[in-house]
């Protein structure tokens, strides 16, 4: 699934999936407009963030979705 999100004033894509819906992991890769990769896919965890504050808001947005959807299924 591509998400849209505002980061640094730009707009950013980034796909992400459950890898594991047990233990919830989610991969995250950030990708084009088109959704080519542009980088590997790493694996998030919400208990540690990302590299900083708004990344770390965004990737905990698509946490969340990804997380209520496996729950709503």
């Amino acid at each position: 699934m591509i998400f849209t999100h505002t980061w640094e004033n730009e707009t950013i894509f980034h796909e992400a999936y459950v890898t594991d819906e047990k233990f919830f992991n989610v991969a995250i890769r950030e990708v084009t407009e088109g959704g080519d990769p542009m980088e590997d896919f790493v694996d998030y965890d919400p208990f540690h963030g990302a590299s900083d504050d708004q990344l770390t808001e965004i990737c905990n947005d698509i946490y969340d979705f990804l997380l209520l959807g496996t729950l709503n299924a």
